[in-house]
């Protein structure tokens, strides 16, 4: 089932997340860094814990330490290896892994065609 919010604590204080905020989510070590804009906050669970705790509509693990809101992805930039960059509205740039690549990204290219591009013109 999943969650639509989730209690962080960050410098003395109880922040309540709005999932649907969040731009993505990085592995460090047993804790979870949600980043949320130009802020992060740890959450004290596994990466596989809180993948199965999101709306998988939502979000997509794209490597083993990295998920990312569906939402947020601006544009996918194909890598020289063929595996690609996934750019974010906000400019980060995310790696996504061989093994989560061919099964979840290309997935979700052949879903939503808007997120792929015709041509093969550089993006502005």
């Amino acid at each position: 089932m999943a969650v639509e919010r989730v209690v962080v604590k960050s410098a003395g204080c109880v922040h309540v997340l709005n999932l649907s905020e969040v731009d993505w989510l990085g592995a460090a070590g047993n804790y979870v860094e949600l980043h949320v804009g130009s802020r992060s906050y740890l959450l004290r669970r596994t990466m596989k814990n809180m993948e199965g705790l999101l709306d998988p509509r939502r979000f997509l693990r794209i490597h083993r330490a990295t998920i990312v809101n569906i939402g947020r992805i601006k544009e996918l930039r194909v890598r020289s290896w063929g595996g690609y960059d996934v750019v974010l509205h906000d400019g980060v740039r995310l790696t996504s892994s061989r093994a989560y690549y061919r099964k979840k990204l290309l997935g979700l290219l052949k879903e939503d065609q808007a997120l792929a591009t015709s041509d093969n013109q550089a993006c502005p």
